[in-house]
């Protein structure tokens, strides 16, 4: 059996929509304080702008996306700006979840503090337009 380049793009679709349902159902789930007040349409734009930027942060396993979309919900849209998250983000590790850990490793309760309190709601693509 052979897959050509058509179906192999339409199962890579299927799989992307699949993983964004599944961030969908988690942070309803889990994360209700954060995403109890917006529509769905709304969480779901917001749920792929954050796996994108994740993903621009060179994250890739599924793991360190929901962790990383988490952080973005948690801390704000634009915690990773902050100076001590972006520092930690940097941090050369063999993989994904080590650098998330890094994270909480690294960063201090006040840094995460700042970073809540500066966070720019106009940074989802909902309200301001995003930033990547």
């Amino acid at each position: 059996m052979k897959i050509d380049q058509s179906q192999m793009g339409r199962l890579l679709a299927n799989a992307e929509a699949d993983f964004e349902a599944r961030v969908f159902a988690y942070l309803r789930e889990r994360q209700a304080p954060f995403v109890e007040d917006l529509p769905d349409d709304v969480l779901m734009r917001r749920v792929r702008h954050c796996l994108a930027v994740g993903r621009a942060h060179g994250f890739t396993a599924e793991a360190a996306l929901v962790g990383f979309t988490t952080m973005m919900f948690n801390i704000g849209p634009d915690f990773w700006r902050q100076p001590a998250f972006a520092r930690a983000l940097k941090i050369d590790l063999p993989n994904d979840m080590d650098r998330i850990n890094a994270v909480h490793d690294n960063v201090t309760d006040e840094d995460w503090e700042a970073a809540q309190d500066a966070a720019d709601e106009r940074a989802w693509p909902d309200v301001g337009g995003g930033v990547a």
